[in-house]
């Protein structure tokens, strides 16, 4: 069962699931921070506290988002979450572009002289904590974020107010659900990591666009969790200066360095994503190929 074979939705009923799910998740990560403040043994390696947290995460909103699916009659595939058996195609298809997307941004960054690449010798430890980094990204944000956002709440919006409108607003919601996050978090003395911004709301927003078009795109969510992933574990990987980390030429660089990275990774990404799409329409009306499991339309 897909998003394009139930019943239509009203667009109040639409909107109401895909507000509860954002609120839900914004509950599950102050839930989630408060309990690793205050819970936690102090002495616990960091690692380990974040590995626990990001565990919880994973395993609270992806299970609720399970239990609503059940509820209203659902599949998971519904929703975009493809058996696991076929998930690594699409999973490597949306890291692969994220990455490779990136690669062309580093490229053209270096050939202008707005920030140098840093590289640090590899060692066993230094390796071992960045395949740690990758579960806890993938559990902590790339999963559950999809899986509320790209899935449940996109797929509730396209059966009410079709695809166009539905990537939009389940954009918006990510956003606002970002930024509630960050909000709650100062009034509660927890240190967000990221202020609300103009640039942030920018990157969400066409965050939320690019992965939706991806989950369209490829019929599965797997994608988006996968450029999600690869986006969330590089940037990182840049700023904490493991391995490899950008050095601005400037101060001032140091904003242009972030826009190139958003630029090729995000908004090209975004737009390939949706030249396939089209494309697709196109040789389906043609007859050259069959539709694929989600098709964009109502």
């Amino acid at each position: 069962m897909t998003g394009t074979d139930r019943p239509a939705l009203s667009p109040r009923t639409a909107l109401a699931r895909a507000g509860h799910v954002a609120l839900g998740f914004v509950i599950v990560l102050i839930a989630v921070t408060a309990l690793g403040r205050f819970a936690l043994d102090p002495a616990l390696p960091g690692w380990a506290a974040q590995l626990i947290r990001a565990a919880l995460v994973g395993a609270l909103v992806t299970g609720g988002i399970v239990l609503l699916c059940r509820r209203e009659g659902r599949t998971l595939s519904g929703i975009g979450l493809t058996p696991l058996a076929g998930a690594w195609k699409p999973f490597l298809l949306g890291a692969g572009f994220w990455l490779a997307l990136a690669a062309v941004g580093l490229i053209a960054g270096l050939g202008t002289g707005a920030f140098s690449l840093v590289f640090t010798a590899p060692d066993p430890a230094l390796l071992g904590a960045l395949a740690l980094q990758i579960v806890i990204v993938f559990l902590y944000e790339a999963l559950p974020e999809e899986t509320a956002f790209r899935g449940y709440a996109l797929s509730n919006l396209m059966d009410a107010v079709g695809t166009w409108a539905g990537v939009a607003i389940q954009a918006i919601v990510f956003m606002l659900a970002g930024f509630a996050i960050v909000a709650l978090m100062g009034l509660l003395g927890f240190e967000p990591g990221w202020a609300i911004t103009l640039d942030r709301a920018i990157l969400l927003l066409t965050f939320g666009v690019t992965l939706a078009l991806f989950r369209l795109w490829t019929g599965s969510l797997w994608a988006a969790i996968g450029f999600h992933l690869a986006f969330q574990t590089v940037m990182q990987l840049f700023f904490a200066g493991r391995l490899i980390g950008l050095q601005p030429a400037s101060p001032a660089d140091a904003e242009t360095a972030a826009i190139i990275l958003w630029f090729f990774a995000i908004v090209i990404g975004g737009v390939i994503a949706l030249t396939g799409l089209f494309v697709d329409k196109r040789r389906r009306e043609a007859g050259w190929r069959k539709p694929p499991r989600i098709s964009p339309s109502r």
